[in-house]
């Protein structure tokens, strides 16, 4: 059991359930609730929806280290599952079945919520999933585009499974719509880019293995150095996408959340960035991956921050 929650990395699981639970009780509802709507999906069609997303994040975590195998021998032996505790063919059956349960999850949600185009989104998750696992993620900038955008795959589910947020949208009154789009589209593009951070920095770190089997990231083709002012150039980008919140925030009095924003996300993307411009070992990048990961559960946490204390 522990090899298997290893193996599906429980952790990151947790906040994926955290994160689309905050979005809609403390983010969706109450926006659509001050403009007098609710929500239409039940909450155990949510439940199924966030046990959707969870059974595929499983099946793409397994089928990632199942063809990672002989990259992990070199960077992390002692985290390896796939071919010690658990057998190749078992984890490749494992795989199939969490993310078939899952497509399968999608289509009934599809059908409750009368959408029939969201049959697609389960079942092209899952596809991304495999060939970044075989293919793209060897590739020179597309494999951190893909996982970034995989990352944000939770929120846009809970976007696209409230049937509300459409009605609301083609009516007279859709100006709730369209901010609440505009809300978790700003949430969502922060989200992308701390991923996007997220991924260079596990490249720098896993270069060694990623040499073995001639991966082309941005590392080894363009080198640490400029791969560290890549981060940089985010880091900066993502802390002024920010500010343009912040200042908003300012305006209204909202002290707390600006404040929030700014100890919790912001400085700390930035002493990162700072920190790795003069890492230059293996463990100086394990402790930057880290810091960014600790950056991505601060920043789920902001929903709260700005429901309970908005001023």
């Amino acid at each position: 059991m522990l090899a298997f929650l290893k193996l599906v990395r429980i952790q990151n699981l947790l906040l994926l359930i955290l994160l689309q639970y905050f979005l809609r009780e403390f983010l969706i509802r109450p926006m659509l609730g001050s403009f007098g709507y609710e929500l239409l999906l039940s909450d155990m069609d949510f439940f199924l929806l966030v046990l959707s997303s969870v059974l595929i994040a499983s099946g793409g975590y397994i089928i990632n280290d199942y063809f990672d195998l002989r990259i992990d021998y070199v960077n992390r032996p002692g985290d390896v599952v796939v071919g010690k505790s658990v057998k190749r063919r078992v984890a490749m059956m494992m795989h199939l079945l969490l993310s078939g349960a899952g497509i399968i999850i999608g289509f009934y949600l599809a059908w409750r919520t009368h959408i029939q185009a969201l049959c697609l989104v389960h079942p092209l998750t899952v596809g991304l999933l495999w060939f970044y696992s075989t293919d793209y993620k060897r590739q020179l900038i597309i494999g951190n585009l893909i996982i970034s955008l995989l990352s944000i795959f939770p929120i846009g589910l809970v976007l696209l499974f409230e049937p509300q947020l459409f009605k609301v949208y083609v009516s007279a009154d859709n100006g709730i719509s369209v901010l609440i789009f505009k809300v978790v589209g700003f949430f969502s593009m922060v989200a992308f880019l701390i991923s996007l951070m997220f991924a260079l920095v596990k490249d720098l770190e896993d270069m060694e293995g990623d040499i073995v089997l001639s991966c082309r990231t941005i590392p080894i083709v363009w080198g640490e150095r400029t791969s560290k002012l890549i981060y940089l150039a985010l880091a900066v980008f993502t802390s002024l996408a920010l500010a343009y919140v912040q200042n908003m925030q300012y305006a209204n009095d909202a002290v707390a959340p600006l404040l929030y924003i700014l100890f919790a996300v912001q400085l700390p993307i930035l002493f990162n960035a700072g920190y790795l411009l003069f890492a230059h070992e293996n463990r100086q990048y394990r402790v930057a991956r880290i810091i960014n990961g600790m950056v991505m559960i601060t920043g789920a946490c902001a929903i709260l921050v700005l429901y309970f204390l908005p001023g």
